[in-house]
């Protein structure tokens, strides 16, 4: 009996050691149970094999990276609770690798976007096609517990000229947000991480987290965090002189978490991280969470903390020594959950819109795609498109009869400053076309539906 019961003891010890709590979302600050959580993270996109993916190459793909175990445990070493991935393949197994980071207490954040799904800043789209990759992510990693947050886009707007594709980044986190509350998965929050633009960090951090829809605490549509890529701080530079103090006092009002999404500027080499000291001090843990320092290996913009050999062997840098002294000397004060009070909070305004520099109306967004909506729709069109056109014959057909009948495209166009979006909008592009053609053959009588030799009578 005596035995019996040890070996049960043994048993629960080891269990215990490996469980590893999600991370939780409360006003500003993340929470690892009842207390508070820094970041102290590194972007993890080393190139690993290729030939086991499709469309990405996969880091936390077991059959792609070996190699998972040995860097978890590396970055574990280096003094890191946290890694950033920014595009996973769906379709593969990801178990050996989120178990071997979660052994070693380690969180991740993971961009929910790959190179052929992403927001295009310069034409954004929020289509069915989008979202069902976006939800196969979530899918996948909302099993894990230590998926600590998806992210819906990655500095998707990078100037006034493409800040309506803001609409279609809220539109993303509302819709993945509403996904997994529908699938009964536990509560993980969905943000974004943004390039630090001047002329319109404010208004985009504030359009993120207001309050659009002016209903008591609803947060249906908001972001739940926000990151920012900030490479302000180079080389042995201060609080003040980086600009870190003026961008804390803008985004002091700002009800969600915070954190460098990146940061670690090269100019100067090796880097010796000498913000990390401010980032972790009282200055500006009221408002930020940390970071995630860019990044885990050697790629040919010299940010690597580790080279990676051609037979694999990971070699640490002087950034990597650097970084590692850094996070081991800051211990960040850290309250807990209970004690925490957000009674007061009170969200940002939403911002104006104007033509210059913030044009997108607050109140409105993207539709939310639908698939069955949008095939059964096409089912009852007398002219539609047959076929499987390129991308680009879609959108040359599109031009072309958009510009000489506009009203026929109504149902699919969307118009950011002035809140529309058409019932079509979140179609395809092949069933875009087809509702368009359909609509321009009505007006135009049945030979129109062959413009651009897609179309075809039903």
């Amino acid at each position: 009996m005596h035995f019996l019961h040890l070996a049960l003891s043994l048993l629960t010890a080891s269990t215990t050691v490996f469980a590893l709590e999600p991370l939780t979302v409360k006003g500003r600050k993340f929470f690892q149970n009842d207390t508070q959580f820094y970041i102290k993270g590194v972007a993890y996109q080393p190139k690993v094999n290729a030939e086991f993916t499709t469309t990405v190459i996969d880091p936390l793909a077991d059959a792609a990276n070996k190699n998972c175990s040995e860097d978890a445990k590396l970055i574990r070493n280096l003094g890191a609770n946290t890694i950033r991935v920014y595009s996973v393949n769906a379709s593969l197994d990801h178990d050996k690798c989120m178990n071997a980071f979660k052994n070693e207490s380690i969180y991740v954040f993971l961009d929910v976007a790959n190179p052929s799904t992403g927001i295009d800043r310069t034409d954004p789209t929020w289509t069915t096609t989008q979202y069902d990759a976006y939800k196969q992510v979530v899918d996948v990693f909302s099993k894990y517990n230590n998926t600590a947050g998806f992210l819906a886009g990655n500095e998707v707007v990078n100037n006034a000229s493409n800040v309506p594709s803001a609409a279609y980044v809220r539109s993303a986190i509302r819709d993945l947000k509403s996904y997994i509350k529908s699938k009964k998965y536990r509560s993980i929050p969905v943000g974004y991480a943004g390039a630090d633009i001047p002329d319109i960090r404010n208004e985009l951090a504030a359009y993120l987290t207001c309050n659009a829809t002016n209903t008591p605490q609803d947060n249906a549509t908001e972001a739940d965090f926000l990151g920012y890529n900030n490479y302000e701080w180079c080389g042995n530079s201060n609080f003040y002189a980086s600009g870190y103090a003026a961008r804390t006092n803008e985004l002091q009002n700002i009800t969600v978490p915070i954190f460098f999404s990146e940061f670690g500027c090269n100019i100067i080499s090796p880097r010796t991280f000498s913000e990390v000291q401010a980032i972790y001090s009282k200055n500006m843990t009221d408002v930020w969470s940390g970071g995630i320092v860019y990044e885990f290996s050697e790629e040919v913009n010299g940010y690597g903390l580790v080279n990676i050999t051609s037979t694999g062997e990971r070699v640490k840098n002087a950034d990597f020594g650097n970084l590692q002294k850094q996070w081991a000397s800051v211990n960040p004060e850290k309250m807990s959950l209970l004690s925490y009070n957000t009674s007061d909070t009170r969200l940002p305004e939403c911002p104006a819109r104007n033509k210059t520099s913030w044009a997108v109306a607050s109140d409105a967004f993207p539709i939310t795609p639908n698939a069955t909506f949008c095939d059964d729709a096409v089912k009852n069109l007398h002219c539609s498109v047959q076929g499987e056109p390129k991308g680009s014959k879609i959108g040359q057909v599109l031009g072309e009869l958009c510009y000489y009948d506009q009203e026929a495209c109504a149902d699919i166009s969307s118009d950011p400053y002035n809140g529309h979006y058409g019932k079509f909008s979140g179609c395809t592009g092949k069933q875009q076309l087809s509702f368009a053609l359909d609509a321009y053959t009505k007006h135009h009588g049945d030979e129109a539906c062959s413009w651009g030799g897609v179309g075809v009578l039903s």
